[in-house]
């Protein structure tokens, strides 16, 4: 049984080895004539170069459907949502646009702002200095009208006007001959007074000594704000009303130590050694875009005590050391000592002042530009041996009451 057996499994085994034989050589006279029988692809090669390339056909017709669904879903915009889209871009839009044009507004408003302090101060600088030196008033408008002119005569007989052009720009030069100064200005206007009565207007150019002048200077900025600005000139002109020597009291000098201060008025004692018209006081000053002012003080016992008369706030012209002079309200003061003083807006401005052991000064605080100086001096918070640069112009004698 045995025996039988194990030939039957034999018998099995050839059965099996002959009909893969049969089915290889049918594989074979099929592919005779065929890309694998010219290729020579044995029978053996021939199933499994037959699985590689279904393998392909599978795997790209696997990628093309992909492909297809992909492509399917790659479609344009709908009208609705261009519109909508459009919608949302106009909100954003509603939203920013306002913004931005307040941001160049204000933006437009500080540079036109710093253009026309940048204007004033030199037109207010150009004015004092100008009538200043004046040597007569030949014609001068009215203290009411606001387009104003003024002509006067310069140490080298040229005859010299201000007033506004027709672009509105303040114009200087001789007569004929004028150039633009500074603008554009809405309003020029120049009051006069005589030596003995600030309050009431003349129009007398042989009694003119004290000019004020007002301008206003126009921001032409979308949320700008126009500025005014105003000087104030004592003239040696036409001397013959009152008479009188010109001549100065205090230091002239320029000496190298710098003095800075924030809300501190500042004196130095100056001996007045004739009876005389105080006109103007001018101090070595450096530094820009900061007003100062001066005032005079009575001395008692070697301190400053009373103020006699103060000075508006200007701008200082130039940020190099120089004498910056401002006219004050024309005063006569009788010899001897006084104590001359001045204050600063901020700290970006200075005075020069003398070495140690030449002089004498005193620090009181306050802030005299925006509040104007004490009336009454009082007790010095400090004090020291420098003098600082700074004196009065006066002219000597004249009539009126001389202040003691």
């Amino acid at each position: 049984m045995k025996q039988a057996s194990n030939k039957t499994r034999i018998n099995s085994s050839d059965v099996r080895a002959d009909t893969q034989y049969a089915i290889r050589k049918l594989v074979l006279s099929e592919a005779e004539g065929t890309q694998y029988g010219k290729a020579g692809l044995t029978p053996l090669e021939i199933p499994k170069r037959a699985s590689v390339e279904t393998q392909v056909k599978q795997s790209l017709t696997g990628r093309l459907r992909i492909r297809d669904k992909k492509e399917r879903f790659l479609t344009g915009l709908t009208l609705l949502e261009m519109v909508i889209a459009m919608a949302i871009m106009v909100i954003v839009f509603a939203a920013i646009v306002p913004q931005l044009r307040v941001i160049l507004n204000s933006w437009d408003s500080k540079a036109g702002a710093a253009e026309t302090i940048q204007n004033g101060r030199v037109l207010i600088d150009h004015l004092n200095r100008n009538l200043s030196a004046a040597v007569q008033i030949s014609a001068v408008s009215g203290s009411a009208e606001t387009d104003g002119y003024i002509e006067f005569e310069d140490n080298d007989g040229n005859t010299l006007r201000y007033d506004i052009a027709d672009n509105n720009y303040v114009e200087f030069g001789i007569v004929g001959d004028l150039n633009d100064l500074a603008g554009p200005a809405s309003q020029l206007q120049f009051t006069c007074y005589d030596a003995c009565d600030l309050d009431t207007p003349i129009t007398d150019v042989d009694d003119i000594r004290f000019v004020k002048v007002e301008t206003t200077l126009t921001n032409s900025a979308v949320l700008g704000q126009d500025k005014t600005f105003t000087a104030q000139a004592y003239l040696r002109a036409n001397s013959s009303s009152g008479g009188g020597v010109p001549g100065v009291f205090g230091n002239e000098n320029v000496e190298n130590k710098d003095l800075w201060g924030r809300n501190i008025q500042f004196a130095t004692p100056a001996t007045l050694p004739e009876d005389g018209t105080v006109t103007s006081i001018s101090a070595y000053v450096g530094g820009q875009n900061k007003e100062l002012c001066y005032a005079i003080y009575t001395d008692s016992t070697g301190e400053p005590d009373t103020l006699v008369v103060e000075s508006v706030a200007e701008f200082s012209g130039s940020p190099d050391g120089h004498w910056h002079e401002i006219s004050i309200t024309p005063t006569e003061l009788s010899a001897g000592t006084y104590w001359l003083a001045l204050a600063f807006e901020g700290n970006n401005i200075y005075v020069q002042q003398s070495d140690r052991d030449l002089g004498q000064s005193r620090h009181k605080g306050n802030d005299a530009v925006a509040n104007g100086f004490l009336s009454s001096w009082g007790t010095s918070d400090a004090s020291t041996t420098r003098r600082l640069n700074i004196y009065a112009a006066y002219t000597s004698s004249g009539g009126g009451e001389i202040l003691p």
